[in-house]
């Protein structure tokens, strides 16, 4: 469990999306820090964030290997998900019952994006995107999260049923109930003739840095993400944030609309790692709750 100490550490060293304990613990379970690794257990999968903080120093591989086998050895483990920007061998788990149940390698679309906001304002192309994006006929509602609205959740199941479901996406989807209910997430809507034609939620939980959490639309209004993302860098800059954390892209096509944006990666694209117990229950899902839901 985490002391106020590492929390506080985490809000100002803070940047990558698995370093915001508060949205990834309901999926992944109670986290930890040692060594400027953060780690999350859900009583079966450990998953193992190899993203430094922010002025850290470099992640040296053989302390995250130990801190890892450490973990294995003293909890129920059954899965080791190791999340990071470089490939880390955990070869000494096959003496613990374990075996490799593959790799994800990295690609340039699973990097976190980042929206730079001086540039917004600054960068004559990107001024002008901005600027169209703000004068094409969208009214913006915001307000704090704390209650759940239906018809965001309508609108989420539209935009979800043009996507291919992946585990990414279906812990984004199984969550947002409960960050419509976080009174620190801002809710931005972008409404057109009455009606709301898509959202976007967002909160601060590091130091200069908004991070943008999920973000749905009606597929059929032209516009509306363009919108958007005007309002999360209008956000940003009254929270005093320097960016705006995208997070990864589920498509080419939504990493080609984030770099249209001038998002840079700040956070390199990830590489992913499986390790199972033999023997132990399936755990074909990577979170609890995803587990529930396919019984295993």
């Amino acid at each position: 469990m985490l002391t106020e100490s590492q929390r506080y550490a985490i809000q100002r060293c803070g940047v990558a999306t698995l370093h915001d304990y508060r949205t990834v613990s309901p999926m992944s379970g109670e986290a930890f820090l040692e060594d400027g690794i953060l780690f999350y257990y859900d009583g079966r999968m450990l998953l193992v964030c190899a993203q430094p903080l922010r002025d850290a120093r470099s992640l040296r591989a053989a302390r995250t290997r130990e801190l890892v086998l450490r973990f294995v050895d003293r909890h129920a483990v059954d899965s080791v998900l190791y999340v990071g920007g470089e490939p880390l061998s955990l070869r000494e788990l096959r003496s613990r019952n374990f075996f490799d149940d593959g790799v994800q390698r990295r690609r340039a679309r699973a990097a976190e994006l980042f929206l730079p906001i001086r540039e917004a304002y600054r960068s004559p192309r990107l001024s002008r995107l901005y600027r169209r994006a703000t004068r094409n006929g969208f009214a913006a509602r915001c307000r704090a999260g704390g209650m759940v609205d239906a018809s965001l959740l309508t609108l989420a199941e539209t935009f979800y049923a043009g996507l291919p479901l992946s585990e990414y996406l279906a812990e984004l989807a199984v969550t947002l109930s409960l960050t419509l209910m976080l009174p620190e997430v801002t809710i931005i809507e972008a409404w057109d003739r009455g009606a709301v034609r898509g959202f976007v939620t967002v909160h601060e939980p590091f130091d200069g840095v908004s991070v943008a959490l999920f973000m749905a639309h009606d597929r059929v209004t032209r516009g509306v993400s363009d919108f958007l993302y005007s309002q999360l860098i209008d956000h940003a800059r009254a929270r005093n944030s320097e960016f705006v954390n995208v997070g990864p892209s589920a498509s080419e096509g939504h990493y080609r609309f984030k770099r249209k944006w001038r998002g840079v990666p700040l956070v390199p694209p990830y590489y992913a790692a499986t390790w199972r117990r033999r023997g132990a229950r399936c755990t074909r899902h990577r979170t609890w709750l995803l587990r529930i839901l396919g019984r295993n």
